[in-house]
C-alpha cells in the first residue's frame, strides 16, 4: 500500500491540465452541470437581494471568477447598470462563453491567483464552484479582496470536506487503496483562509 497524503491540495492537477480539460469539455459542460447551476442560482439570488447598495460612478463592476461557459456571466450582465468581466483559466471555455453570450461582456483568460485587474476595481466578485480547483485558495481569496472596492461583495460557493462521501465509499469498496474522488478543504480550514 502506498502512503496516504494529508495535504488536501496534493490531488489538484496542474493548472495547464485543468485549463485543457475544462476547455475541451466546454461544448458538453452545461447539460451536465446541474450542481453548478443550482449553486450559482443561490449566489445570484443573494446578489440580487442585496443590490440596494450604491454602485460606483462607472456602474456596478462585477467579476465572474471562474466564469466557465458563461452560464451566469450573461445573467450577471442583465443586471441594470452592470459592467461584467468573465475570467477563466480555460481558453476553450472562454471561446464558448463569447459565442453563447451577449456582446458587452469583457472576457479575460487568467489565473485566479494572479488577476490582471487593478486594486479596488470591482464591486462584486461572483465565483461559483471554482475555488476547489485551486492549490492555493487563500491566494485566490486574497486576490478577491485586493480587487474588491471598499464595501464590495464576495459571493463564493465551493465544495468542502464531506462532499461526494457516498461516491468515495463506493469507490473504496470497488477499488481499495486508490483515490478516485477529489478531496476537499474542511469548512474550518476554508474559513481560516477567508480571513
Amino acid at each position: 500500500m502506498g502512503s496516504v497524503t494529508t495535504d488536501t491540495h496534493d490531488w489538484v492537477p496542474p493548472k495547464s491540465t485543468i485549463a485543457r480539460d475544462f476547455g475541451s469539455a466546454s461544448h458538453t459542460y452545461n447539460p451536465a452541470a446541474r450542481l453548478q447551476r443550482y449553486m450559482g442560482q443561490v449566489l445570484l439570488d443573494q446578489l440580487k437581494e442585496g443590490l440596494h447598495q450604491a454602485q460606483g460612478a462607472d456602474g456596478l463592476q462585477i467579476l465572474d471568477l471562474g466564469s466557465g461557459t458563461g452560464w451566469f456571466t450573461g445573467q450577471l450582465a442583465s443586471i441594470p447598470g452592470s459592467q461584467v468581466t468573465g475570467v477563466d483559466i480555460a481558453a476553450g471555455m472562454l471561446r464558448y462563453a463569447r459565442s453563447a453570450n451577449p456582446s458587452g461582456i469583457r472576457w479575460i483568460e487568467a489565473d485566479a491567483e494572479a488577476l490582471p485587474l487593478p486594486d479596488n476595481s470591482v464591486d462584486v466578485v461572483f465565483s461559483n464552484l471554482m475555488i476547489q480547483w485551486c492549490r492555493d485558495p487563500a491566494g485566490v481569496l486574497a486576490e478577491c479582496r485586493r480587487v474588491l472596492r471598499p464595501g464590495g461583495r464576495l459571493l463564493v460557493s465551493t465544495l468542502l470536506e464531506g462532499t461526494l462521501d457516498e461516491l468515495r465509499e463506493a469507490w473504496h469498496r470497488a477499488d481499495p487503496g486508490h483515490q478516485h474522488v477529489n478531496r476537499f478543504e474542511s469548512e474550518a480550514r476554508f474559513r481560516e483562509q477567508a480571513l
